[in-house]
């Protein structure tokens, strides 16, 4: 009976751990898909910025 109990509790930590690094690799992909985005728009703002730039001094030569 004693064996059984440690083995339920062995079980229930390894369950444990796996779950917390199940979370901590979701809540890594959520903040690295976040990151991504971000970096995105960025980049994409920056290239509108860029061609109204250029679109304002073509007109101003």
């Amino acid at each position: 009976m004693q064996s059984q109990e440690l083995l339920k509790q062995a079980h229930l930590k390894v369950s444990s751990a796996r779950t917390s690094i199940l979370q901590q690799l979701l809540d890594a992909t959520v903040a690295c898909s976040a990151e991504q985005l971000y970096l995105q728009k960025w980049f994409e703002f920056g290239h509108y910025l860029s061609r109204t730039d250029r679109a304002r001094t073509s007109k101003i030569d």
